[in-house]
């Protein structure tokens, strides 16, 4: 459903840059050219529990692998300023850094280990974020049917999770 308070169109005093078409004045889920159809399309999410490094949600909007726990990154760098993320609410967020993490996942009673790279650590998200563009972008596919989800490479089941329809109030 298009929700009729939320405009598409570029801002001309933006400084926001599209991963989808790289003009400026709109993020990439508000993009003209992201959805032929029109309608806007729900985000799937993805909950897998991961070890040793909390829950993660596999979130199709989202443009970078986000922690909410610098605890978890194994190697930092911070930003030389923070980096703003528009959330699907309108609300702004910020990115102080990044770094790679490590993190434990079990498919099929086997503990597989796995390598994020490029992390953002953004201490107010509430959930940590496994991009699936990102994945999408290194070989990986992402699937979905009534009940589960899973991530793969290869032909491999990397992770595999809870299917939910996360819906957002954007007043």
């Amino acid at each position: 459903m298009l929700d009729q308070n939320c405009p598409t169109g570029p801002k001309k005093d933006s400084k926001y840059r599209c991963y989808a078409c790289h003009k400026l004045g709109h993020i990439k889920y508000k993009c003209p050219n992201n959805n032929k159809s029109g309608d806007l399309v729900q985000n799937e999410a993805l909950f897998g529990e991961a070890f040793d490094a909390d829950q993660w949600i596999a979130d199709t909007g989202a443009t970078h692998h986000i922690t909410k726990s610098k605890n978890f990154v194994v190697t930092y760098e911070s930003f030389s300023e923070p980096k703003p993320i528009t959330l699907g609410n309108h609300k702004l967020m910020f990115a102080y850094g990044q770094g790679d993490i490590n993190v434990e996942t079990v498919v099929n009673n086997e503990q597989k280990k796995h390598h994020l790279k490029d992390v953002w650590y953004t201490p107010d998200v509430v959930k940590n974020l496994f991009s699936v563009p990102t994945a999408a972008d290194k070989g990986m596919q992402y699937w979905l049917d009534k009940h589960s989800c899973k991530i793969t490479k290869n032909g491999e089941t990397l992770v595999v999770g809870n299917r939910m329809v996360v819906c957002t109030n954007l007043s």
